[in-house]
């Protein structure tokens, strides 16, 4: 939470706790998941243990994976960052709706199904929750362009950033049109699933790259308050570093389901890879972020005598 809102808040307590708890839960929901799936395993033996974390959308654990890939999208949307790092996971939280909503091996599960009525009951139910995602994303961005500052204006300001948004952009039409292709064609959904997969991972892997080169990305804050809040915005140097690896350990997720390929787990050890290092990452943010900012040193005193 930027510090003018801590000043501008009636309960500065109380706002910054509710940014702890957002800040939290996006460690809490991938370990609801983790333990899902150990629970699952040991419920149900270790034959039920899945290729890919979106195959248990077709099993008796598909509540716990779309519920917590809905909150997971829901948080990384909510939570405010930099400029890059805004615009990256909400990107995130966008495609992270997708990996929840459309079943990896849709096709297969359409073909098991008994009757054609059943599967245009399915087809029918995704094209609704497509839409129905798209609509409200739609009305989220008009409510955002009128109420806050537009990343574009600071990612147009480096040369690295604008590249990003802009060609982050085109990714994002390019998926809807798919996205809007196979609701249409109405038969298997193919590489919908795939296509939201790797874009999440790209977009989380760019927010820590946000931190890990923090020099190039833009400020959503007011220009006043960016002035007084610059030093804070500055990982220190060791764990600038710790990002650099987790970045680069991000992209070698490649190198992971390549030497996993031959197997039938590929596609979950590579997922659980990935996620466990953007929570490594939001872990060691959020001991970070988690006093106050000294601009309110007000505010930040009466936390400590609280607790």
């Amino acid at each position: 939470m930027a510090p003018e809102q801590l000043r501008a808040s009636s309960d500065p307590y109380l706002a910054h706790e509710t940014y702890r708890h957002l800040r939290l839960m996006l460690v809490a929901l991938p370990a609801l998941l983790l333990v899902g799936l150990i629970g699952g395993a040991i419920a149900f033996g270790l034959g039920s243990i899945q290729g890919s974390l979106s195959a248990y959308y077709l099993g008796p654990l598909r509540d716990v994976f779309v519920g917590c890939m809905v909150g997971i999208a829901v948080c990384l949307v909510a939570y405010r960052g930099e400029a890059l790092e805004d615009y990256a996971l909400n990107l995130a939280g966008f495609y992270a709706l997708f990996v929840a909503f459309i079943p990896t091996q849709l096709a297969r599960s359409l073909a098991e199904l008994e009757t054609p009525e059943k599967r245009t009951e399915i087809i029918n139910s995704l094209r609704v929750t497509i839409g129905a995602v798209l609509i409200v994303t739609i009305a989220f961005l008009i409510v955002e362009a009128r109420t806050k500052r537009w990343a574009y204006h600071e990612l147009r300001k480096n040369t690295v950033t604008r590249w990003f948004y802009w060609i982050s952009t085109a990714l994002a039409l390019a998926f809807v049109a798919l996205l809007l292709w196979r609701a249409a064609e109405g038969t298997t959904f193919d590489n919908v699933h795939l296509a939201a997969a790797i874009l999440l991972v790209v977009s989380m892997a760019t927010a820590v790259a946000s931190y890990a080169w923090p020099a190039p990305t833009g400020s959503l804050r007011p220009p006043s308050v960016r002035r007084q809040s610059s030093g804070e915005l500055m990982a220190p140097g060791d764990e600038a570093r710790t990002y650099v690896v987790i970045f680069w350990l991000m992209v070698a997720g490649i190198a992971v389901y390549a030497a996993f390929s031959r197997t039938d787990f590929a596609g979950i050890v590579t997922e659980l890879w990935e996620l466990g290092l953007f929570v490594a990452f939001w872990f060691i943010q959020t001991r970070r972020k988690w006093d106050p900012p000294t601009a309110a040193p007000a505010a930040a005193a009466e936390m400590r005598v609280e607790h």
